[in-house]
């Protein structure tokens, strides 16, 4: 706070960023990868997590159980995408046996394509953050191989 803040049209800025991101493949366990640092708002950062890993139609299942997962529910339906909205009482999280019914209830007879996955989904699947977490929540999102 008693730092000023910088410009990144500075003549520094471009080679400093430059090394910033070449230093984060470290931090993401990559040396052929691109990382890149988002530069934006919270929820700037959910629609490029969205609109980077699907597409308008994609089917998506969630839970909505809060102000929070109910704004993951919106902005997926502006994004075009099929959401699959499972209500829960607010404040009492996702439900891991729902989810695994719901999936394995669908065998793909008269769609294009399998499940995607929401960040609840995706927690408790462990395809990201390094294993399950029950209560999804965290935002995230990424495509997901266990469908």
């Amino acid at each position: 706070m008693a730092v000023p803040g910088q410009n990144h049209r500075d003549p520094w800025f471009a080679p400093f960023f430059t090394k910033v991101l070449n230093d984060s493949k470290y931090i993401y366990g990559t040396k052929t990868g691109t990382p890149f640092i988002f530069p934006g708002t919270g929820t700037g950062g959910w629609e490029a997590a969205l609109t980077n890993t699907l597409s308008p139609g994609d089917k998506v299942v969630t839970f909505r159980y809060g102000q929070f997962s109910h704004l993951w529910v919106d902005m997926m339906e502006r994004l075009g995408l099929d959401v699959h909205v499972v209500d829960r009482p607010w404040g009492e999280g996702a439900h891991e046996g729902m989810l695994e019914d719901i999936l394995r209830k669908d065998t793909g007879a008269g769609h294009g394509q399998a499940w995607g996955c929401s960040c609840t989904c995706m927690y408790m699947h462990g395809c990201i953050g390094g294993g399950s977490n029950s209560t999804g929540s965290e935002p995230a999102a990424t495509s997901c191989d266990q469908r």
